[in-house]
């Protein structure tokens, strides 16, 4: 154990322990806990929640005091999200376990005499408690809303069919087609039901009946304006980014519905500021001349100005000057402007306002009164568009999350003293009877609440129903348990706005004790003090608060008493810096190729750190041990380029799992998830002509375009036949599936009947297909898809290479999506594929949220899974209780963390919850932009800025031993990534030599970017490849008999859907498909007598005959087993378990333990882990491993004629650059001691190279074999 982490004996309590102590025991009043990441919060709740149900009695306390403790189901718990929610959960359950194991050992032990009563009702308590979990919903806001309105269905009108819906888009297109059918066809206050209303009527009213008729005449005419005027209606790609349109603004208001805008009454247009606008461009263009196109284009924008400017109504000013001033962004000097300075001083003054008194471009002065009006009538749509979404909703009896949290916020807002103020008694005692429910409201991560879930918050803390607002809310004594981070929300500026600190202050006011943590029990001293180091810099409010007399600091930081005795070195424990640059020194190079280099430079650093042993980690207790792959978490503060990432993370070998996978969701952006959807799709629908493509083709089935044409040229009448195509006797119809029929035979023997071996697989692919489809509707939804991923070759196929399990567990996660969906929502097969297939037609509704990456309903991964062996890619946004013992920055240019401002997302609606002021941004044909709002696009900016500020803090604390910022060389533009490496020696702190685009760095461990042999410049020397004693085999057989449900947990996932670790790599379908294709018609043609062909899976030769082209090679026989110096499951063990390693799949001792388990193998596990190892040190010095020019393939199957005989074989190894191609059989054996016995063991290898030497994968390339002997890490080249 490193001294840095040797704790002192004993162990001195931190400083806050008071505070923690008193958190966990209050009783009888309210509690506040602000504490930092890292202090905490999540344990402290769990402890606190306990202590809540069933607190410890004191010696004089009565036994009746405890018994008014609260059950279970009188808790109301509230986190932000599933995920933290899970995380609190478990917390609980442990605490609770821990409890009860507590007083049973005192009962044994007999440690309180006097006290066997109170540990006994304790105890009773503890176990109620723990069997009351599981009837205890998820603590979420919108499931406790759900159970609540329940109670209340008559009040908010929710009927018993209503159902909750994944995706709240699909409503709200819903209703905007209705929105513009109605307005074009002129009956919107017919379908609303509008009618008219008395004055004061607010014109924010919800409900469609309060609606005033002239709010909806008013809405219909300005759709059908803003249609004439060209606005587009549906958003599109454009050049420069996503165009939006109206559906998007519809849209906007709909998912936008918890922040209300401001609206005026309907706005008059400033027809003076206009003229002042006409005349001040009449007199600009006076002088100018058309002595250029620009000044040409200037004079032409003055006379349409003026022949407008005694207009009244702005859509006609709108049609005329907008497609002049359009070309306005394409005016440049040298194109327009070249030798007219007086024309290109007028530009500089129409296009930015140079000279103007105000600085406002005169163009902006133009347009601006006209679309001010535009923007404000657009704005006025939104209480049209939400009465529509409510009665899209009430017909459909569908809700999304948003309106269940409106609803009970509604229902509780409801003002219980003001009788008759909403009609029904029932609903005036809402309030009263839900806050009788609970007796105790505990919220976690109270920063991240919304104004809606806020006042809820509240209403269900009140002390009684007396409050007319949530302002004005005063929580009851012991009624709530707030925890939260107060570092986000630090600026005093700010403070009061956001939603969380409206809680926090009422909390203070109505009494609450506040107790604040500072000590960090996450990280290791050396980061937690780094941290608190930089924090100040990268949130600066920190800088200038200074806590009260007797208040601990905010900043989460290393409590003295537990500070080390000596100085960390920063090479295992802190932070590494890893510098990259781009390898022309170019001052404005393209922010992608930046990316790209980043990209590059992080997947090496990760190979580095995941193969070489130097960096360790800290174990749950206290041990330290080399890092691994399954230890690292990147997380990406903007998920937009993501896939250079994951391509650079492929081209390393990384495995790797991507974002969604295990943080929220599972991504539909995998092109591996969306194949195998569509195919999913094709067993209900054979008439989706591109799900069908896709499930008739690989990864599915080894198709090519020739044999469907082939196939279709045999089984169709009147169809041009194919040379050498023989055809069938009849077609017969199965279904939406076409079986072809010879003459005088059945479809079996077709290959043999002289039908086309192409025409034999098709049918056999079909044959499969339709028994899979006649089974979808008899089997749940899952299952189905489970055997399409086992009985095709996509499971097979998606087990390869470095991502194997990571892929295949995305595909059996779909799967159970699509399981847990049809379940849920009561659909078969058909409805609810097609479902998932509209998801793909629409991908902007691939997420539920825009920030939130949800996804694919239906698993949540967590931390506490079974052990990773990858990487995972997670969004900054779902690291919420997340913590790893590496923690790696992605997208050192994303904006703001760069230095850029960041760029707002793409949106038509803008509304700011704080002062209701709004935003719009829409595109109109043409390519121009209506953006109007610059004051609520402006505060969207700062909280933009504000939210990158947290979400690196939040990133940057989840790592408990090394952070890992990636850094592009020479630039100090202020940005985040600066205000955390700011100048100076820092001893946590290793900065890595640069890696540099083409040439790599020095410590790339592989490539061409390191000499062999040469270590990191910075680095401590690490042993590597350290002995192991012979004894250690009993100890690594102890620990594989322990894990042995894990070990089927993972080998499942490996291997049970995968073909039984049948890792035959990434061999090119096509290619092979291709040449095996045309050896089998050779075959035919020639009518050679069987002939057994080599096969490399033992000395013996697997038959394979001609008669069966379509049999795969190397599947006619079971292995036979090869000479091996030790049992014969040995070799096997080998063997496959290197198949895993170098497929990414495994650690080497983690493969042999799985494969062991296949094979037999019960002794020698060390021995053969060391053979793997040694044979992945023999293909390094080589220069074959995870070399980047070298493609190295596994049970590689070849084909070829062979003295008029068709012979195929498998290779162990074959390795592909671009000057050699390398034959290397796999040998366990003592390795021979002459050249003569070399000789005489490879000759299977020999045949094989043979066949390999006339196909297209050699051609113009050196052909070279050797034995891989695994017993010394030796290849021997024949």
């Amino acid at each position: 154990m490193s001294d840095a982490f040797r704790p002192a004996s004993p162990a001195p309590p931190p400083s806050d322990e008071v505070a923690r102590r008193t958190a966990v025991t209050a009783r009888g009043e309210s509690v506040l806990v602000e504490g930092g990441a890292g202090t905490g919060k999540t344990t402290l709740l769990a402890a606190r929640i306990v202590s809540l149900i069933a607190p410890e009695e004191e010696a004089d306390e009565a036994p009746e005091s405890a018994d008014e403790a609260p059950e279970i189901g009188e808790v109301a718990v509230i986190c932000a999200g599933p995920r933290q929610a899970a995380a609190l959960r478990r917390a609980v359950r442990g605490r609770l376990v821990a409890e009860i194991e507590g007083l049973a050992q005192a009962q044994v032990r007999e440690a309180a005499p006097g006290r066997e009563e109170a540990h006994a009702r304790r105890a009773a308590r503890l176990r109620a408690a723990l069997a009351g979990m599981g009837a205890v919903p998820a603590w979420t806001l919108p499931d406790l809303a759900g159970r609540l309105l329940r109670r209340k269905a008559l009040e908010v009108g929710l009927g018993p069919l209503d159902a909750l819906v994944d995706d709240p888009t699909e409503l709200a297109r819903e209703a905007f087609a209705v929105l513009l059918d109605a307005a074009q066809l002129g009956t919107l206050a017919a379908t609303l039901e509008a009618r008219p209303l008395v004055a004061g009527t607010p014109v924010e009213a919800r409900q469609a009946q309060d609606l005033p008729r002239s709010l909806v005449m008013e809405a219909e005419q300005t759709v059908q304006e803003a249609l004439r005027l060209g606005l587009l209606v549906s958003g599109d790609e454009g050049e420069r980014g996503r165009l939006l349109g109206l559906e998007d603004l519809v849209v906007g208001f709909i998912l936008g519905r918890d922040c209300r805008p401001h609206l005026d009454d309907r706005p008059t247009f400033d027809r003076e500021r206009f003229r002042r606008a006409v005349d001040a461009l009449v007199t600009l263009a006076a002088p100018v001349g058309v002595a250029s196109p620009g000044a040409a284009w200037i004079q032409g924008c003055a006379l349409v100005a003026a022949s407008v400017r005694d207009k009244v109504e702005p859509l006609v000013i709108l049609r005329s000057l907008e497609p002049a001033l359009g070309a306005l962004r394409d005016r440049t000097r040298r194109r327009s402007f070249d030798g007219d300075p007086v024309a290109w001083e007028a530009w500089k003054t129409l296009s930015e306002g140079r000279g103007r008194p105000n600085g406002v471009p005169l163009f902006r002065e133009l347009l601006g009164p006209a679309q001010e009006q535009l923007a404000a009538r657009l704005a006025r749509l939104e209480p049209v568009a939400l009465a529509l979404h409510e009665r899209v909703m009430r017909r459909r009896r569908a809700l999304d999350p948003l309106e269940l949290l409106l609803k009970l916020r509604d229902l509780l807002a409801t003002n219980p003293d003001a009788r008759g103020a909403r009609g029904a008694r029932g609903a005036q005692g809402a309030r009263e009877e839900l806050q009788g429910l609970f007796r105790h409201v505990v919220v976690d991560d109270l920063h991240e609440l919304g104004q809606v879930e806020a006042e809820i918050v509240l209403y269900l803390g009140e002390e009684g129903a007396r409050a007319r607002s949530a302002r004005e809310v005063v929580l009851g004594a012991g009624r709530v348990t707030l925890a939260l981070d107060p570092l986000p929300s630090l600026d005093p500026a700010r403070a009061e706005e956001t939603p969380g600190a409206l809680v926090r202050a009422r909390a203070l006011e109505s009494g609450a004790r506040r107790l604040r943590l500072s000590t960090s029990h996450r990280a290791t001293p050396a980061l937690t003090g780094w941290l608190s180091a930089r924090l100040p810099a990268l949130l600066p409010a920190l800088s200038k608060a200074s806590p009260a007399p007797g208040e601990d600091a905010l900043p989460p930081r290393l409590d003295p008493a537990h500070a080390p005795a000596q100085g960390v070195a920063g090479f295992t424990s802190g932070v590494h810096v890893l510098p990259f640059a781009l390898a022309s020194r170019a001052a404005r190079a393209p922010v992608a190729a930046w990316r790209a280099v980043e990209a590059r430079a992080l997947a090496a650093y990760l190979a580095w750190l995941g193969e070489s042993g130097e960096v360790e980690v800290r174990t749950e207790d206290g041990r330290q041990r080399p890092a691994g792959y399954g230890d690292v978490v990147v997380l990406a503060l903007d998920g937009a380029h993501l896939d250079t990432l994951y391509e650079a993370l492929d081209a390393r070998g990384v495995p790797h799992t991507r974002s969604g996978w295990g943080g929220g969701g599972l991504s539909l952006d995998d092109p591996l998830v969306q194949r195998f959807l569509l195919g999913l799709r094709a067993l209900a629908d054979p008439d989706d002509g591109a799900a069908r493509a896709a499930l008739l083709r690989p990864p599915f089935f080894a198709l090519t375009a020739d044999d469907l044409w082939r196939h279709r040229a045999a089984t169709t009448p009147g169809v041009e036949g194919v040379e050498g195509v023989g055809h069938v006797g009849r077609v017969e119809r199965v279904g939406h599936v076409e079986r072809a029929q010879p003459v005088g035979g059945s479809a079996g023997g077709l290959a043999g009947a002289g039908v086309d071996p192409a025409v034999a697989r098709v049918e056999a692919a079909l044959g499969r297909i339709e028994a899979l489809r006649a089974r979808r509707l008899t089997r749940a939804p899952g299952a189905t898809a489970r055997d399409l991923l086992a009985q095709t070759a996509f499971g097979e196929v998606a087990g390869r290479g470095v991502n194997g399990a990571a892929q295949l567990g995305r595909l059996h996660a779909l799967c159970f999506a699509l399981g847990e969906l049809a379940a849920r929502k009561g659909l078969d097969y058909d409805a609810a594929t097609a479902q998932l297939r509209g998801w793909l037609e629409r991908p902007g509704e691939r997420h539920t949220r825009e920030e939130g990456g949800e996804g694919v309903p239906g698993w949540e991964g967590g931390d506490e899974d079974a052990e990773r062996a990858e990487v995972r890619v997670v969004m900054a946004h779902q690291a919420g209780g997340m913590e790893a013992p590496v923690v790696a920055l992605w997208d050192g240019h994303a904006p703001g963390l760069h230095g850029a401002s960041p760029r707002l997302p793409t949106r038509a609606w803008w509304v700011d919850g704080r002062s209701g002021v709004w935003a719009v941004v829409l595109s109109m044909e043409g390519g121009w932009q209506l953006t109007w709002g610059e004051e609520a696009l402006a505060r969207a900016r700062d909280d933009l800025l504000q939210e990158r500020r947290y979400l690196t803090y939040r990133a940057i604390t989840r790592a408990r031993d090394l952070l890992v910022l990636p850094r592009p060389e020479g630039v100090n533009d202020g940005g985040l990534l600066n205000l955390l490496l700011r100048e100076g020696v820092d001893p946590v702190v290793v900065e890595f030599a640069v890696y540099r685009e083409g040439a790599g760095a020095a410590w790339t461990p592989w490539g061409p970017e390191r000499a062999r042999g040469k270590e990191h410049a910075r680095g401590k020397e690490h042993a590597r490849g350290k002995t192991q004693a012979a004894g250690e085999d009993a100890a690594e057989e102890d620990a594989a008999e322990e894990d042995a449900a894990e070990e089927d947990e993972e080998r499942g996932a490996l291997t049970e859907e995968a073909g039984a670790l049948k890792t035959s790599a990434m061999v090119p379908a096509d290619a092979v498909a291709r040449r095996f294709q045309e050896v089998a018609r050779a075959a035919v043609r020639s009518r050679p007598p069987p002939e057994a062909l080599w096969t490399m899976g033992g000395e013996a030769l697997s038959p394979v005959f001609p008669e069966d082209p379509a049999e795969p090679p190397g599947q006619g026989a079971p292995e036979t087993a090869r000479a091996c110096r030790f049992e014969p499951p040995f070799g096997a063990t080998v063997r496959r378990a290197l198949y895993l390693v170098v497929n990414g799949m495994a650690t080497p001792e983690r493969a042999v333990r799985i494969v062991a388990r296949e094979t037999g193998l019960k002794g020698r596990l060390g021995e053969a882990s060391r053979d793997v190892t040694r044979a992945r040190v023999a293909l390094r010095n080589e220069g074959l491993w995870e070399h980047p020019d070298v493609t190295l393939y596994t049970d590689y199957p070849v084909a070829g004629m062979e003295g008029g005989s068709l012979r195929s074989g498998v290779v162990d190894l074959v390795a592909v650059s671009e000057t050699h191609v390398d034959l290397l059989e796999i040998r366990t054996e003592v390795p021979p001691t002459s050249l003569a016995e070399v000789q005489l063991r490879s000759e299977a290898l020999l045949s094989c190279a043979r066949l390999l030497g006339a196909t297209p994968l050699s051609a113009g390339k050196r052909l070279r074999f050797a034995l891989l002997f695994t017993a010394e890490a030796r290849l021997f080249w024949v």
